[in-house]
């Protein structure tokens, strides 16, 4: 009697119990009895940077318009084709020129500052650029427009383009900037959108705008958080 009690402890205390003839319970063995793991889904988020962009059927300027759509708005990326890319618009599949949009990556669940920065920044395009002028709506400069688009995030920076330009921290080389970084240039300063672009306020021809990243000769690349 104490060797069978004595046996029956062991196997208790392996995980494994002997009941009847020749079955066997195991509970280290079932991947069910495994926690569920949680996932962040990752998507990919085109921007539209103009107004009245043409939102066609198909990946050409011969194919119809379903629709115009405006600065700020934003679509669900299905595919890059070429120059178009392939959105989901109103529960179908359409198109829109690349030219005009820039693509984002992030969680559906929060977008990081620097991705707000840029969203909001593309509200104004379209505004005037003014020398020594600090409004959105009614004019800035490069510095100007930079320091109050950051301003609506609580987040104080100089006046200036070279004082913006040393702000924050420093960013290695175009590869690894990020949504919402500055970029410096000679006495100019923008913010980084992501996808080669920028948005800025240019100058008196071309106002508040979006443009190629190399716009000019990069100085450095700054990160504000």
């Amino acid at each position: 009697m104490i060797n069978l009690k004595r046996n029956i402890a062991v196997l208790l205390s392996t995980g494994v119990l002997l009941l009847g003839a020749g079955f066997v319970c195991d509970y280290n063995v079932y991947a069910d009895d495994e926690p569920a793991q949680s996932s962040t889904v990752e998507t990919k988020v085109a921007t539209v940077t103009t107004t009245n962009l043409r939102v066609r059927k198909g990946p050409s300027t011969d194919t119809s318009i379903l629709a115009l759509v405006n600065t700020g708005e934003t679509f669900t990326l299905l595919e890059e084709a070429g120059e178009w890319y392939k959105i989901s618009y109103k529960g179908q599949e359409a198109y829109i020129h690349g030219d005009y949009a820039y693509i984002s990556t992030g969680t559906e669940q929060e977008k990081n500052l620097g991705q707000k920065v840029v969203d909001y920044a593309l509200q104004f395009v379209g505004n005037p650029y003014v020398y020594g002028g600090t409004s959105l709506t009614k004019g800035a400069d490069c510095s100007g427009f930079v320091m109050n688009v950051y301003k609506n995030f609580g987040i104080s920076l100089p006046r200036t383009s070279s004082l913006q330009g040393n702000s924050g921290t420093y960013v290695n080389g175009l590869q690894n900037a990020k949504p919402g970084d500055l970029i410096w240039y000679s006495g100019h300063i923008a913010i980084y959108m992501g996808d080669g672009k920028i948005v800025h306020a240019a100058n008196e021809r071309l106002g508040i705008t979006v443009s190629s990243v190399y716009f000019k000769s990069i100085l450095g690349i700054r990160r504000i958080d």
